[in-house]
């Protein structure tokens, strides 16, 4: 009896139930790495207009945050490297937004700063993203950001 109920229940609330599932996939969903592709967890990643931040617990740096359909600027900071802010995100209705990020860290600039040029950074940055987020091929928000990036 219990088995037949069961069976009437799921025939008529199976398209409600995996509608509803596959509302839990909307939003962004990523993964936190280093310039080496190494994942970072700990990191912060938080949303304009949203109020508290997602850290990454995931030992491989992969993240997930519901999101209605918009536009929003995506920030992922963690102590000791440098935060890194995409920019008009646009969040679709039917599936989640892939926004990777690659964080610098700033021992390592500091440490190299003396043998590298500005231009020398901005190639493996750019590279770094070309293969690893092709919509994306600078890694600060602008090439502007490039001369306060490095004086720090």
């Amino acid at each position: 009896m219990l088995k037949e109920r069961l069976a009437t229940f799921w025939s008529d609330n199976f398209e409600s139930i995996f509608a509803y599932t596959k509302m839990a996939n909307h939003g962004i969903k990523g993964r936190v790495t280093d310039y080496n592709g190494n994942p970072i967890t700990g990191a912060n990643i938080s949303v304009s207009g949203k109020g508290k931040p997602i850290r990454v617990r995931h030992e491989a740096g992969y993240y997930w945050r519901p999101l209605a359909r918009d536009t929003y600027d995506i920030t992922a900071t963690k102590p000791g490297y440098y935060s890194l802010t995409r920019r008009n995100i646009q969040v679709n209705k039917s599936e989640a937004t892939e926004v990777n990020f690659i964080l610098i860290s700033k021992s390592q600039v500091r440490r190299n700063k003396k043998s590298h040029t500005k231009q020398w950074y901005q190639r493996r940055v750019r590279g770094v993203h070309k293969i690893k987020d092709m919509e994306h091929s600078v890694l600060l928000h602008g090439r502007s950001d490039w001369n306060s990036y490095l004086r720090r």
